[in-house]
């Protein structure tokens, strides 16, 4: 119990809850996340967890172990910092680690060390530097449909304020020609009566007026959008019906929900793998925290659990627990605990 309420107040005191949501974002976003996690020697827990802006992060391939290594671009913020003389920002300064003005000063690269850097990426190939994001595969369907509406905001913006056209003269034998100094004047005349809603014009029959417009040649592209609407939904692998609730059922779409489930269930592990190698195992061995096993030590580590996923009815999964509820092992078919049904519902046995 006092292993755990360390646990505990580690979790609190980094608000750990809030940093996995912020990194789910950034990953399905940007396909790679560089979380950045400080430990305080006293207390032997992390104190501070938060996320490295990619745009200055750079990674080395080691051309011999195949090792990545993580450095840190210095920010005009961070720059800001070293070179100011400003009383503030030199009392900040002076917490900082010397080999990191040194390597700012110099405008090098800053080396993270991997015990406080991580990186979380969504990966193609072991030997990819960086991870691929989702929203990559849709990135063409995304630039069309933004011309798509960007066309429809100037087919609107034609229709409310179409082009005024003013005709001064005629043509022919005996038609009227105008000078540039008349043709300035009537601009200056409708200028004025842009505003006037009793302005009158007085001139002769060769003025014309005409508001030229779209009218009814509007461009149909409605399934021009469905198109791409259909595409950016396969690239993302989201089911329609469970977006739109529209086109198949929502029983039918349990093949997408599947896919969706299984691509959660990974990415749920890799987050509980990151969690248990990169911040509980290394606190629990800061702190000498074993337990022996069969004369074998091992540390001691929470079990990271997650609730279960509403993307079904659980109706009938609860039922068929509840079926092999206290059934006596070794049975036909094992039975389960009651913590179990109280976890499958989401609440806390205790």
């Amino acid at each position: 119990k006092g292993i755990e309420r360390k646990y505990l107040e580690m979790i609190k005191k980094t608000d750990l809850f809030s940093v996995v949501q912020k990194i789910s974002l950034e990953y399905w976003m940007l396909g790679e996340v560089f979380p950045y996690a400080t430990f305080d020697q006293e207390t032997k827990m992390w104190k501070r967890i938060y996320c490295h802006n990619p745009d200055y992060i750079v990674i080395r391939k080691d051309s011999v172990d195949g090792e990545f290594n993580i450095s840190l671009k210095p920010d005009p913020k961070l720059q800001e910092i070293v070179q100011s003389t400003d009383p503030a920002k030199r009392k900040y300064r002076d917490k900082l680690d010397p080999a990191l003005l040194d390597a700012v000063a110099k405008n090098q690269y800053i080396p993270l060390d991997n015990f406080n850097i991580s990186h979380i990426k969504n990966e193609n190939h072991d030997y990819d530097a960086h991870g691929s994001s989702i929203i990559m595969s849709v990135w063409k369907d995304l630039v069309l449909w933004d011309l798509f509406r960007e066309n429809k905001f100037i087919q609107a913006d034609a229709m409310v304020n179409p082009l005024t056209l003013i005709k001064v003269g005629a043509s022919g034998p005996d038609g009227h020609y105008p000078r540039q100094e008349e043709l300035q004047s009537y601009r200056e005349i409708f200028e004025q009566a842009q505003y006037d809603k009793d302005f009158k014009v007085f001139t002769h029959p060769d003025v014309a007026v005409e508001r030229v417009g779209f009218n009814s040649a509007v461009m149909d592209i409605s399934s021009d959008m469905n198109f791409i609407l259909d595409n950016i939904f396969i690239g993302l692998m989201v089911p329609k019906a469970i977006i739109q609730q529209e086109g198949a059922s929502y029983s039918s779409a349990s093949v997408g929900l599947d896919v969706i489930k299984q691509r959660y269930d990974n990415f749920r592990n890799k987050i509980a793998n990151w969690l248990m190698n990169k911040i509980f195992a290394p606190m629990a061995e800061a702190n000498g925290w074993y337990e022996t096993i069969e004369e074998e030590k091992h540390l001691i580590l929470p079990v990271i659990e997650w609730n279960q996923m509403t993307l079904y009815d659980n109706d009938q999964y609860i039922t068929h627990l509840m079926s092999l509820l206290d059934k006596p092992a070794p049975t036909a078919t094992a039975g389960v605990s009651r913590s179990t049904i109280y976890r499958s519902l989401g609440l806390d046995f205790e």
